[in-house]
């Protein structure tokens, strides 16, 4: 289990989590004020998940330049498919699902994809990517059971990867 420790709501727009795993011990106090830290959410990365469809693959990731440890990534022109998925079972535990968004920077420089975010067949977002492009994210995923990521191939013709950059899930 993941806490998240910090003031007012936890975000991507800060820049920065502040993050404790599987700690029974919170950090100094002094850091949080006398009262001490409160866990504010339980978070999980989405490659920790077993997906019920698809393939993503787990792994460090590079996007625009920022390196992205817990990331899983979809390869959107394999030669077997225009596209690419993976599916988790949310169990409706969940309320946001958060990450950073991209084309891998090893890509051709003729790379460019489409992300899709859909919850239970609906869609919760949809941009296009080029080479050195990024998204932060935050999306209500309250009630989901299913979460689909999809990519699919816009241009390119080598074989290449998008990146769900730390992607998780905040109850």
């Amino acid at each position: 289990m993941i806490f998240i420790y910090g003031c007012g709501d936890v975000g991507l727009e800060s820049g920065a989590w502040t993050i404790a795993m599987n700690s029974s011990t919170p950090p100094d106090s002094h850091e949080y004020g006398s009262a001490g830290p409160t866990p504010e959410s339980v978070v999980q990365y989405l490659r920790e998940l077993t997906p019920v469809a698809g393939g993503p693959v787990s792994e460090s990731a590079d996007v625009n330049g920022e390196r992205y440890v817990n990331s899983i990534t979809l390869s959107p022109n394999s030669p077997w498919q225009g596209a690419d998925m993976a599916e988790y079972n949310l169990s409706r535990d969940w309320r946001r699902f958060r990450a950073v968004l991209g084309v891998r920077d090893d890509a051709p420089a003729d790379a460019k994809a489409r992300v899709e975010i859909f919850g239970d067949g609906k869609r919760l977002y949809r941009k296009d990517f080029s080479l050195g492009r990024s998204d932060r994210v935050d999306i209500d995923v309250s009630h989901v059971l299913r979460l689909k990521l999809q990519t699919t191939t816009i241009a390119g013709v080598d074989v290449y990867s998008v990146v769900f950059g730390d992607s998780l899930l905040v109850k």
